[in-house]
């Protein structure tokens, strides 16, 4: 769906219609799931992180204490996807550097990279069962009528674009601030506050893409500091995930390999990296 707003419209109707087209499409998406679309989960999770960058963007403009319960009933609604979304990651992460090997340059590794893609694979919880989808599918679905019966009571009447801009203009400041606090201090918090901040400025430049004329390379460099972040965080969690899984499953040789192999990977990703490129 088309997500920048229309520059000569008024900005408040299409907020509201912005919202409940992106309350359906995280829905019928996660309805199809897994049978139909293998990306359901990774497709329900993104467009829930857009509807909580588009009410980031009305910080201010409307009562707070409304605008803080949608949100927390949109992160509640995220939460229920994580655990799959976490086990989908990691597989995906393994096939993709298994691809990326140069052919009978690491043997070992490749071996060991091979025996865990199998391994989760085989799992019985690999994939979700046909009742828990649908019950994960209901209460996710829920989630967001609840959180669409709330945005619809909302106030809009003193959205216009000079605030919309103003607020966006806000957190691009936040976001340059979160990534100077990462360089003095990169704690597991500030890189995370770092990515959101990331994700809700990129998507937020998107809905104003339009009215504000940012370019495509103006959007394309967040996406880019924000997908090494979030390549960052995916090799963090591999190297949470993997250990318990390869002491039974793989040779002492070939966790060696791995070790050494996630480790190279984490220094090439340190955010740091990114921050003073």
């Amino acid at each position: 769906m088309k997500l920048a707003l229309a520059a000569q419209k008024k900005a408040a109707p299409q907020i509201r219609k912005c919202f409940d087209a992106l309350c359906g499409e995280a829905v019928s998406v996660l309805a199809d799931y897994p049978e139909s679309n293998p990306e359901g989960l990774h497709e329900a999770r993104k467009a829930v992180k857009r509807l909580r960058a588009l009410l980031r963007l009305l910080r201010g403009i409307v009562p707070d204490k409304e605008r803080r319960e949608i949100d927390q009933t949109l992160g509640k609604a995220s939460r229920k996807l994580h655990h799959l979304r976490d086990r989908e990651v990691l597989l995906d992460l393994l096939q993709q550097w298994n691809r990326e090997l140069p052919l009978g340059r690491s043997p070992v590794l490749d071996r060991a990279l091979s025996k865990l893609i199998h391994a989760i694979k085989s799992q019985p919880a690999a994939l979700p069962g046909e009742e828990e989808c649908r019950l994960l599918q209901e209460r996710f679905a829920q989630k967001l009528k609840q959180a669409g019966k709330r945005f619809h009571k909302l106030d809009l009447s003193s959205v216009n674009w000079k605030s919309l801009k103003k607020n966006l203009l806000n957190y691009e400041a936040s976001k340059d601030k979160a990534r100077q606090s990462c360089m003095e201090a990169p704690t597991e918090k500030h890189l995370h506050n770092w990515r959101k901040r990331l994700k809700d400025c990129f998507y937020q430049s998107i809905f104003l893409k339009e009215r504000l004329e940012l370019t495509d390379e103006y959007l394309a460099s967040i996406k880019a500091e924000e997908s090494t972040l979030s390549d960052a965080r995916d090799c963090d969690l591999a190297r949470e995930m993997l250990p318990p899984l390869a002491s039974t499953c793989l040779t002492p040789t070939e966790r060696r390999s791995l070790s050494h192999f996630l480790g190279k990977k984490q220094r090439a990703l340190d955010p740091l990296n990114v921050a003073t490129a």
